[in-house]
């Protein structure tokens, strides 16, 4: 009788540990998927419309490099039984746990990336790209929306006023955002930039908002130099008050789809409205994006007289200033000389035709 009772108390303690080791082994696996940290490098996986499990695992274990792979598996097959891998950006840190994870790819619990527009853009296709490089749209979807009459118009955007309603700068937004998504964002960060302030500044200086960023477009186009650009600003807008043609040699360059290295004589004979010799005031339209120090520029210009200005001699990047059309001529010949002498070292005969630098407003009409 009292070995049966041993026998029977050695029984309940196995059954006891093994139990304990039940409730031990479920407690670590509940921690390994729900509170433990599951992955060894913190990283930004992407969702794409097409991408399958197998693809997503394969870019998990590549970029994040799990501690237990099982546990990542296990718990993304247990929500994916309701849910499918959402569409997004998301930035995983080295405190995530696998069962956090696998909620976040499946629910759209995604991170904001860096929408940053900056740098030239003198075209549709041009911007397209620049926003493709940085979102989950491609290319050829983007465009199609940037030439969508109807889309823009759902926006509040023109399209023929396209590069006036972007204002470069660095806009959060979430990866996976569709064309029209992106599009109300360029168009309320433009309502946002044309405050009553900026509006009344454009005003004093006798132009609308879209004048602005016309003159800013071109302003953009002639120097890099940030210094320069409320002076240029200045040159301009002494010549609109005077009724003086711009004599924009950037607009040639539109014109020609910025085909040209230099404007050339035989250029500024081309009918165009944008064709800044031929006719006075304003192109009809941007000729490029222009960015912010371009606006600003435009909106609170040197107060300064002068008229024309031209590429300094020296080749140092700069420009130079005139108010009168005699010292604009002798600045300008010293230049065109020394671009001569410059080409004659070079033996480029070719470039030795009369040509008109870009910087050169020319002259008085």
């Amino acid at each position: 009788m009292k070995t049966k009772n041993n026998k029977s108390r050695r029984s309940g303690a196995v059954l006891a540990a093994l139990a304990l080791l039940a409730v031990v082994a479920v407690g670590a696996f509940w921690l390994l998927d729900n509170r433990l940290p599951a992955f060894e490098t913190p990283g930004v996986v992407c969702i794409r419309p097409e991408t399958t499990v197998d693809e997503f695992l394969v870019q998990v274990d590549t970029v994040l490099h799990p501690f237990h792979r099982s546990s990542v598996i296990r718990t993304l097959d247990r929500e994916l039984k309701d849910y499918k891998l959402c569409p997004g950006s998301y930035h995983i840190d080295r405190k995530c746990s696998a069962r956090y994870f696998a909620r976040c790819v499946t629910r759209g619990w995604q991170n904001p990336v860096n929408l940053v527009l900056s740098g030239s853009m003198r075209t549709v296709e041009s911007i397209a790209a620049r926003i493709a490089s940085q979102m989950m749209v491609d290319r050829e979807q983007m465009l199609a929306a940037l030439n969508d009459d109807a889309l823009l118009a759902k926006c509040g955007i023109e399209r023929g006023k396209l590069f006036s309603y972007i204002i470069p700068d660095t806009y959060q937004m979430y990866w996976s955002a569709k064309p029209d998504e992106i599009l109300a964002r360029l168009k309320k960060e433009y309502d946002a930039y044309w405050n009553e302030d900026r509006t009344a500044a454009a005003a004093a200086q006798g132009l609308t908002p879209y004048q602005v960023s016309i003159l800013a477009s071109i302003i953009a186009e002639e120097s890099h130099i940030a210094d320069e650009y409320p002076k240029i600003a200045s040159v301009y807008l002494n010549r609109l008050r005077k009724g003086m043609k711009l004599q924009a040699c950037p607009t040639i360059c539109y014109i020609m789809n910025y085909s040209i290295r230099r404007v050339l004589n035989r250029h500024l004979t081309i009918d165009s409205p944008y064709n800044t010799y031929m006719y006075a005031g304003l192109p009809p339209g941007p000729i490029c994006v222009p960015g912010k120090e371009h606006l600003e520029a435009v909106l609170h210009p040197d107060p300064v007289r002068y008229l024309y200005f031209c590429a300094d001699h020296t080749f140092n990047g700069r420009n130079v200033f005139s108010t009168t059309l005699a010292e604009h001529e002798s600045k300008a010949a010293l230049y065109r000389q020394a671009l001569t002498e410059y080409l004659k070292r070079k033996n480029s005969d070719a470039e030795l035709e009369t040509v008109i630098v870009e910087e050169d407003v020319g002259d008085e009409a």
